[in-house]
């Protein structure tokens, strides 16, 4: 029987024998599909479709994957024998040193599913020969770009010692500079995504960075910044003694008491998270009326694995809980013992569910968001028993 080879991110067929292509009757739902004239034949009368992209060669291919960061460089490039099938998972930093056709030689193909940072004399290149599935950030050729946020105060400009043109993703410059001591170690800065600044900064150090006005993030000083998300803790609170207190990310709050210890002071944060109970008080501290505040109760429990909703999980829970599934979320069929009782849950579904068949209790109801798939027990059974598979769901797979 012909059995069916799907679902696969990259499938390279040029080793394939005639007695494994005789097993195979369909070649279905890949993404990259690398062949040969001599693989083309053996798979001639096997029926193939859904292919993303097809490589014909013969040349030594290297599949890299990187989940995470990713210096493209000389160093990379030398590293890697033959010619690149190149998919990243994160962030990419392009050096500005390599030459256009270091990249279109080696990169046969690529993908960035996340963020690249690029210098603009390769920005062409690099969008020819990767697809970019995420944000690009380019910077200036005769920058050198700094990876980490700079926090732009005295003592970064006493001890900095880098280039003088550097181009970083976010700048902050809230605390009170030295323009002497900043004009002698910085020629500019370029800033590529975010300036948050205080108003006394702006007028002094305008002259000296180069950013878009609409990435420009005015602030209040005395102000403690955090560029990222944060739980409001008592080392918190120590660095943002007597000062405001802002937040890129998002800012939990756990404990009001440690709230209410900034007095005066105010916080401000891309969303907030607290109690239902305390919400009014936290208002109350908000620098903006139209701050984003959630309730920790509504914060969605995110599903990343398998997981089984049956009676006894549901009689387990006090209040109700939003589940945001990103796998696979089962309900078993003893959910009807419970009867007419109200299931406290929401479900915002970007995976898969699967719901037994004939129950009396309407599950959909619970499903507010559905980006998924919504299948019953019985087409689960039936789908596993009517495909005959050999292989299926791997990133990459070479026959």
């Amino acid at each position: 029987m012909n059995k069916k080879v799907h679902n696969i991110g990259m499938l390279d067929v040029r080793n394939i024998t005639h007695e494994l292509a005789d097993q195979i009757g369909l070649i279905t739902n890949i993404g990259t599909y690398i062949t040969d004239d001599k693989s083309e034949m053996i798979l001639i009368d096997v029926e193939k479709n859904n292919i993303g992209s097809m490589i014909k060669t013969n040349d030594k291919l290297t599949a890299a994957t990187v989940n995470g960061e990713l210096h493209l460089d000389n160093n990379y490039f030398n590293s890697v024998e033959g010619q690149l099938l190149l998919t990243i998972n994160g962030v990419v930093t392009v050096d500005k040193d390599l030459e256009p056709t270091q990249i279109s030689n080696k990169v046969r193909s690529g993908s960035v599913n996340g963020v690249i940072i690029v210098p603009s004399t390769l920005s062409g290149v690099v969008k020819t020969n990767l697809i970019i599935n995420g944000e690009i950030i380019e910077y200036d050729f005769d920058k050198t770009y700094v990876s980490n946020d700079i926090t732009l105060n005295n003592e970064f400009c006493m001890t900095y010692f880098g280039e003088t043109k550097v181009a970083v993703k976010t700048l902050v410059a809230v605390e009170p500079i030295d323009l002497n001591e900043f004009a002698s170690v910085i020629e500019k800065i370029q800033v590529l995504n975010k300036l948050v600044i205080s108003k006394e900064n702006i007028k002094l150090l305008r002259p000296y960075l180069k950013v878009d006005q609409n990435n420009v993030e005015l602030v209040d000083a005395p102000v403690h910044y955090i560029a990222d998300k944060a739980t409001l803790t008592e080392s918190v609170l120590l660095q943002a003694k007597n000062k405001n207190l802002l937040v890129s990310g998002t800012l939990t709050i756990n404990d009001i008491d440690l709230l209410r210890e900034l007095g005066l002071y105010k916080i401000d944060a891309s969303k907030i998270i607290c109690s239902r109970e305390h919400l009014v008080e936290v208002k109350g501290y908000c620098l903006k009326e139209d701050v984003k505040i959630l309730c920790v109760e509504d914060v969605p429990f995110g599903n990343y694995s398998d997981m089984t909703i049956n009676k006894e999980y549901v009689l387990k829970l006090q209040e109700k809980k939003v589940i945001a599934n990103y796998s696979s979320l089962v309900f078993d069929k003893d959910i009807d013992e419970l009867g007419e009782i109200d299931i406290p849950l929401e479900i915002k579904n970007y995976g898969t569910i699967v719901i037994p068949d004939g129950l009396k209790q309407s599950l959909y109801d619970l499903i507010t968001d559905n980006y998924g798939i919504i299948s019953s027990h019985s087409e689960k059974k039936n789908k596993n028993e009517d495909e005959d598979v050999l292989y299926e769901n791997m990133g990459y797979l070479e026959l």
